[in-house]
């Protein structure tokens, strides 16, 4: 039987994407997923140009889940829709949320990018609950998070703050460390 690009271990992601998008093909796209997606984006686009070159999509499958790694090539070509050897924040989109057309993420993207960029340029408060478990959802694996990954996406934090944070000294922070910091972080 033949097998996709990567042989069995694709066929294994591809069985795993396909049930994975049957299974949430009832859900809506709203400003929870799109400040998700828009977190993990941040991640990702590192010199911040509003693309994901390969180079990049390659560094952040390293640095989040290296299991993944030798997989990125592959992934990416998948995913870079357009074949212009770039992600827009669609085809990222498209990849965080299989199961969603595109005129359904673009709506999206319409209906709460510019409100969600405004909401946190103005909003000086703390994080709630709710916002830090939707980031450790967004960041954890292997139930850490690495100081790489934090410092990503909150580069107002320093190493110095986020080494603090890491009150065992494993060098990431466990779900306790992770809320404890983010708690009283502005």
């Amino acid at each position: 039987m033949p097998h996709g690009p990567l042989g069995p271990q694709w066929d294994t992601l591809n069985t795993r994407a396909k049930r994975l998008s049957r299974h949430s093909s009832n859900q809506k796209l709203d400003k929870k997923t799109f400040i998700r997606v828009r977190g993990l984006w941040d991640m990702y686009d590192v010199n911040e140009n509003g693309e994901v070159d390969q180079k990049e999509f390659m560094n952040a499958v390293r640095r989040m889940n290296p299991t993944m790694e030798p997989f990125a090539k592959d992934m990416f070509s998948s995913f870079d829709h357009d074949k212009d050897g770039v992600l827009s924040f669609v085809e990222f989109f498209r990849m965080e949320c299989p199961w969603a057309k595109k005129r359904e993420i673009e709506a999206c993207i319409d209906k709460y990018g510019a409100k969600v960029e405004r909401e946190q340029e103005d909003d000086n408060t703390k994080m709630s609950e709710e916002e830090i478990a939707d980031m450790w959802e967004c960041l954890a694996v292997q139930d850490v998070v690495t100081f790489d990954q934090l410092l990503q996406i909150c580069p107002e934090f320093d190493l110095e703050y986020v080494r603090a944070g890491d009150t065992d000294g494993d060098g990431s922070l466990d779900r306790d460390e992770f809320f404890a910091l983010l708690r009283y972080a502005k």
